[in-house]
């Protein structure tokens, strides 16, 4: 592997970028804790409910890359 680039989660990002830094937070309308995440995809996370689109955080109980791109 090149030491430029690191592969997480199926996509090239320059080495020691990690992929929470490489989205787009922006803040729901209406809602102080609901964010829209954009990066690859575009994933709405609720911080109130610990839910993000993307489900992976329901499915391990741990903060997803996005819900961590809020923080």
């Amino acid at each position: 592997m090149d030491d430029k680039i690191d592969t997480i989660q199926g996509g090239d990002y320059p080495k020691g970028t990690s992929v929470a830094q490489s989205f787009q937070v922006l803040l729901s309308q209406g809602n102080t804790n609901t964010f829209e995440v954009r990066g690859e995809s575009v994933d709405i996370v609720d911080i109130d409910h610990w839910d993000c689109s993307c489900k992976g955080w329901q499915l391990t109980g741990l903060p997803c890359c996005h819900a961590i791109a809020v923080f």
